[in-house]
């Protein structure tokens, strides 16, 4: 959550080492959650997926209870990034049930609905949970991925209200480097702030968080949110910069058109479609 990745490397490799000399599962799983989260962060999704899949084995050796739910959000996090959390929405719905007792799940369920084109049903959610200043998402340890989840998808819905609520919220924790549990990496606070700003039409406080957020991701290794916020810089300098600014636009645009191709982030790649023609068009 620090962003210190150095220091959650060597805590993680201790972890390893003893959960392989104890040999028990409950230990393992946790190792190889941790592992999978790495992968996902670094944009290695297949391999991701296999170590998720290992974890959940040896969670459900152990019959921790929360070994489902966890699972669950691993799927979520691969999804995410690749454009299928319609096509999960079947599969995870049995694992965390008709009504999710976690707000993080509420939360993650607006954005598999918003993908999935119920745009609608997608906001109703989201008007929901933001009652109250958004007091039905629990303050738990999933509460900051949570939250960053739900500022993605008020940008993302054009919802001024919640977005001026979320940026309220995030901003103490501007400097923090969100995820959720042992399932999911979601990535610099920052980022997210800066989806908000826009939004809301602070150009340059957007463009402060999202730059922020770069140097964030690209010194964490994190290459699927390193990505996401080239484009989203790529996209705000575009539309509000000046001739220098158009030029470093066009070039974090390549970079994250390059990523995005390479890890096949369906999403992602769809977005930097739709700029192409107004940044003069690529190949």
């Amino acid at each position: 959550e620090l962003g210190d990745m150095e220091a959650a490397r060597r805590h993680h490799g201790e972890l390893s080492e003893l959960a392989e000399r104890l040999r028990q599962p409950l230990y393992r799983h946790f190792a190889a959650a941790w592992e999978a989260k790495w992968l996902e962060m670094a944009g290695r999704f297949e391999d991701a997926k296999r170590k998720a899949d290992v974890s959940y084995d040896l969670a459900r050796r152990a019959q921790a209870a929360y070994a489902e739910s966890n699972y669950a959000g691993q799927l979520f996090g691969l999804a995410r990034d690749r454009g299928r959390l319609g096509q999960l929405l079947p599969s995870v719905q049995p694992l965390i049930g008709e009504n999710p007792r976690l707000g993080v799940w509420r939360a993650g369920l607006v954005l598999a609905r918003l993908e999935s084109g119920d745009a609608e049903l997608a906001r109703a959610e989201l008007a929901r949970l933001a009652q109250e200043d958004f007091a039905h998402v629990p303050r738990d340890l999933f509460w900051l991925g949570a939250m960053c989840l739900l500022a993605e998808a008020a940008a993302a819905l054009g919802d001024d209200p919640a977005s001026r609520t979320l940026l309220r919220l995030l901003t103490p924790h501007a400097e923090r480097n969100a995820q959720i549990g042992l399932a999911m990496y979601v990535g610099p606070v920052r980022r997210f702030l800066g989806l908000l700003t826009a939004q809301l039409g602070a150009v340059e406080d957007a463009r402060a968080h999202f730059e922020a957020a770069l140097r964030a991701s690209t010194a964490m290794g994190a290459a699927t949110a390193e990505a996401h916020v080239q484009c989203e810089l790529g996209a705000l300098l575009l539309a509000y910069g000046d001739a220098a600014d158009h030029a470093a636009a066009i070039d974090l645009l390549r970079r994250s058109h390059d990523t995005a191709g390479a890890l096949e982030m369906a999403p992602l790649m769809r977005r930097l479609l739709a700029l192409a023609g107004a940044a003069g068009g690529r190949d």
